[in-house]
């Protein structure tokens, strides 16, 4: 799916052949990998694992007659979004795209052209069944301990191997032109690839997945369905995996370098409605009056290695307390109470931080300076005997 600043273009969601390459994958590593003296790897029901045995050893040469040990996958046909990680709007892209876009990596290449590409995944859980056919008893039993030494046991997660694939690009972004110029691919790792069940040539860019998998049982089944005269003795494992596939892809235009400023406020400054930043607990309130140091204030630009820290000592307190006047004079439609700035010198809001009975204030929202500095104007009701805390800090 191509979105232009996150508005919908084209509707293309990323299913061919997704879960049945999993499946080949994860079949050829068990056969070829883990234990490579397989002769057969076949994905299918037991039934159908059967009737292929049986046309391989009536049809084949004397030379391919020799069908053991083989593996089969039945891959059961019941999956889902996983319960955990499965669910998010995000996943969805009708719910919450442009979100998704900042959770995932980048199709590196096209940043330069102030293009940001990212592919959006979704998780899936489901369960299939592998099952071991063997020559003799001691194959199984090398093989089912050689399962329980190699995952270590029930339910514990495993990684064995990546999956390399990709991701068909649709004509909404192979065409997409910003401003009216094509986008240049030549520092992308977007190639033509023939794809055969679509019958046709399309662009792709790779991607790499990495499903969990975990056993849930490993059990005997030499006598599953009564039998059969292929193997008498057969090992079943039923596996649990979680895998997340590409979903759709979100297109951003103009995505230059991002800028955020954090702020971390840390100080044991006290005041009477409780230490700084304020804490609502009532056993945190102090009457007594400290000057001990430090709000600190770190400024951060993403994908910058760069970092101002500024630190602020704590300098000076002042109040104001208001009256029984202050409070009857008050009216809702005022909103805003204005009192004079006791550090009439101070022009820079960061080195002052005001509290209240409410708590410390945010500046723009809840208290303004004036540019001149003069006065200082708080969003808070007069309460007879409360207080206007005024905490000045001297910027290193």
């Amino acid at each position: 799916m191509a979105f232009s600043e996150f508005n919908l273009t084209d509707r293309h969601f990323f299913i061919n052949n997704c879960l049945g390459a999993f499946f080949r994958g994860t079949l050829n590593w068990f056969g070829d990998v883990f234990y490579p003296r397989i002769q057969y790897k076949v994905i299918g029901t037991y039934e159908k694992s059967v009737e292929y045995f049986n046309k391989k050893r009536q049809l084949s040469r004397e030379v391919d007659k020799n069908l053991l040990p083989s593996i089969t996958l039945d891959p059961n046909l019941d999956f889902k979004p996983a319960e955990v990680g499965g669910r998010f709007l995000w996943q969805s892209e009708s719910l919450a795209p442009g979100f998704g876009s900042y959770l995932f990596d980048k199709i590196p290449g096209l940043e330069d052209q102030g293009i940001c590409l990212t592919p959006v995944f979704s998780k899936y859980e489901g369960d299939f069944n592998l099952t071991f056919w063997f020559n003799s008893i001691y194959e199984y039993f090398d093989i089912r301990l050689f399962l329980f030494q190699w995952s270590g046991g029930y339910d514990r997660k495993l990684r064995p191997v990546n999956y390399e694939s990709f991701i068909v690009l649709p004509d909404s972004i192979n065409e997409y032109e910003l401003d009216g110029v094509p986008l240049d691919w030549s520092k992308t790792e977007r190639t033509l690839t023939r794809i055969d069940n679509m019958g046709k040539e399309v662009y792709t860019l790779p991607v790499k997945l990495t499903p969990w998998f975990w056993f849930t049982d490993i059990s005997d089944a030499s006598t599953k369905f009564g039998g059969d005269d292929i193997a008498e003795y057969k090992l079943s494992v039923s596996v649990r995996y979680e895998i997340d596939l590409p979903t759709y892809l979100v297109l951003t235009p103009y995505c230059g370098d991002i800028k955020i400023r954090m702020t971390f406020s840390m100080d044991t400054t006290y005041s009477r409605y409780g230490m700084l930043p304020f804490f609502s607990d009532d056993s945190y309130r102090k009457t007594a009056e400290h000057d001990v140091p430090g709000i600190m204030i770190i400024e951060n630009e993403v994908n910058s290695k760069n970092r101002d820290i500024i630190l602020a000592d704590f300098d000076k307190r002042s109040y104001y307390q208001f009256t029984k006047k202050d409070e009857d004079d008050w009216t809702p439609e005022q909103e805003w109470f204005t009192i004079s700035n006791p550090f009439k010198t101070v022009l820079n809001p960061e080195e002052l931080r005001i509290v209240t009975y409410s708590g410390m204030l945010d500046y723009g929202d809840e208290w303004t300076l004036n540019p001149d500095g003069s006065t200082i104007e708080v969003k808070v009701e007069p309460k007879e005997g409360e207080l206007i805390e005024v905490f000045k800090y001297l910027l290193t």
